[in-house]
């Protein structure tokens, strides 16, 4: 009877021992869940992947192309307010060959001197058409640049809590940036700043072929009736007025 009871009491001892064995590995197992959900709630490759590749390049390349667009319409803007300096060229060459353009006293050089002057006359207009002021699309400068600084704040937060939640957040926001881009925006700003500055070079250069041309009309050329007297004071005018119209150049290329 003795024995019996003692091997039951073992078996008891066992069966609590194994219980209490089942119970420890049950809690582990429910850390270990918990835990496995913890870092696959952190830890999201695709959507942070597909989100900064936005980033980086959609977004990146939207800004690049809106600031050119911007510079390029600053750049025909002050071209257009430089249209009026080529009118007093115009002038200085005009009285430099004799007061007539279309008939200078040097004939030598009467077809520069007239195509430089019709050139020079025709700068202010011709500027004013080819350098006309440029307004970027507000579909792209006004909504669509909103939704870029919206969506690169998030990003921005998103590395730096490298939330998950934060990432799927941010890669949702793809629907609302699909139709903005800014490159067509910027192929149209660049066109019209290439017409104005090819526009504007030919004034330029019609601008240097005057401070020659009215350097070289040979004095001995100039109608005269009053002597050596007359040709001295012509040469000396014309030097004065060559100095003027090369300062005028000098000032405008700085």
């Amino acid at each position: 009877m003795k024995q019996k009871k003692k091997g039951s009491s073992r078996n008891k001892g066992n069966k609590k021992r194994n219980n209490k064995r089942k119970q420890k590995k049950s809690r582990n197992l429910k850390k270990g869940s918990r835990k496995n959900c913890a870092r696959q709630s952190a830890f999201c490759p695709s959507e942070k992947a597909q989100a900064l590749n936005i980033y980086y390049n959609k977004m990146a390349n939207y800004f690049k192309q809106l600031k050119r667009a911007e510079n390029w319409a600053k750049i025909v803007l002050k071209k257009k307010e430089k249209k009026d300096g080529f009118v007093n060229d115009a002038l200085i060459l005009e009285d430099a060959v004799g007061g007539d353009i279309s008939a200078p006293v040097c004939s030598s050089v009467a077809r520069s001197a007239s195509a430089s002057g019709a050139t020079l006359k025709n700068c202010s207009a011709s500027i004013e058409d080819s350098c006309a002021d440029i307004s970027i699309d507000a579909s792209v400068s006004g909504d669509c640049k909103t939704k870029m600084e919206t969506f690169q704040t998030k990003v921005d937060g998103c590395k730096t809590s490298d939330d998950c939640t934060c990432w799927t957040e941010a890669f949702a926001m793809k629907s609302d940036l699909s139709s903005c881009e800014a490159k067509t925006e910027m192929d149209r700003v660049q066109a019209l700043k290439t017409s104005c500055l090819g526009k504007f070079s030919e004034c330029k250069q019609a601008q240097d072929a005057a401070v020659e041309l009215t350097a070289t009309c040979p004095a001995s050329q100039t109608t005269m009736t009053t002597g050596a007297a007359m040709t001295t004071m012509a040469a000396k005018r014309r030097r004065l007025i060559a100095n003027i119209l090369h300062r005028n150049v000098i000032k405008r290329s700085v």
